[in-house]
């Protein structure tokens, strides 16, 4: 079961972290059927479901040169939704053992509702990368969102761990302009086939 962090947001502060990764990979998403989630509908779950898949099947292949922990910040998603957590293994295929820690924090539509939220937006995606970076516990923070897919140049060279701490880096990345739905016999390797060949 992957551990959600339930209201107030309390879940291992940086200063409380018992294992320092190299990295941490943080994510923010809604798994409903709101306009962040574009068209068709489902779409946020197709999206993360290859992005998380094969993100922690690259990981777990360079888990011992790339220590390293995924948060995701489910933002304000519906009372009626199964929340993420829940529905994590359905949603995404099982980790092996070697796969990192995944932490969901959770951010409840009673908490969104107290934010400053002047232009009424359904998912305030800075606010909740910051949540996730308040209680991440890696050396740098690696910011992306439920739709990359990453390659395995990108995790190997991650791995190399000559990242600087005077260093803002930023990665260019590829589009796709239309839904590319995930087949639900669909795997890891067959998704980032998908993508990179």
């Amino acid at each position: 079961m992957v551990p959600a962090c339930t209201p107030p947001l309390t879940c291992a502060p940086s200063e409380t972290c018992s294992h320092k990764p190299y990295i941490s990979f943080v994510f923010v998403t809604r798994h409903d059927d709101t306009e962040f989630c574009q068209s068709p509908p489902h779409a946020c779950i197709d999206r993360l479901r290859a992005s998380l898949s094969a993100l922690l099947r690259l990981l777990a292949l360079h888990f011992r040169a790339l220590p390293s922990e995924v948060l995701i910040v489910e933002w304000n998603t519906a009372e009626a939704i199964t929340p993420l957590d829940e529905a994590f293994e359905q949603v995404v295929e099982t980790p092996s053992e070697d796969s990192p820690p995944v932490r969901i924090l959770r951010v409840s539509p009673t908490q969104h509702a107290m934010m400053h939220n002047p232009l009424n937006f359904s998912l305030l995606e800075f606010m909740a990368k910051n949540v996730a970076a308040r209680r991440s516990c890696g050396q740098f923070l690696l910011f992306s969102n439920p739709d990359d897919v990453f390659s395995e140049a990108l995790v190997r060279t991650l791995a190399e761990r000559k990242l600087r701490d005077d260093v803002f880096y930023g990665n260019y990345r590829g589009a796709v302009e239309y839904h590319v739905p995930v087949s639900e016999g669909a795997s890891a390797l067959s998704m980032q086939r998908l993508w990179f060949g």
